[in-house]
């Protein structure tokens, strides 16, 4: 039984192709709700869009330039002291 089993050669599978029915109107179907979905989709996109450019103009540009103010002035202090550390004339 084993010599047998040793002997013999593997066997392939066959190819056993059948073809699908084609549903032209179910595919057609699907098409629309493909179609209603993205376009969903679209309309959420634009909805959020527009809600995250009336959220932005909800904030002032006094505040953020005020920020940005103090931001640079402390990296300018910083870096001033460490010119003075180093013994580096700025003059």
């Amino acid at each position: 039984m084993f010599i047998k089993s040793l002997l013999r050669l593997h066997s392939y599978r066959k190819f056993d192709y059948q073809p699908r029915y084609y549903d032209e109107q179910k595919e057609q179907r699907e098409q629309r709700l493909e179609n209603r979905r993205l376009l969903r989709d679209t309309e959420k996109r634009i909805n959020f869009r527009s809600g995250w450019h009336a959220e932005s103009k909800m904030h002032s540009s006094r505040s953020s330039s005020f920020r940005i103010a103090i931001i640079a002035g402390v990296l300018i202090l910083v870096c001033y002291f460490i010119l003075r550390s180093l013994n580096i004339d700025l003059y």
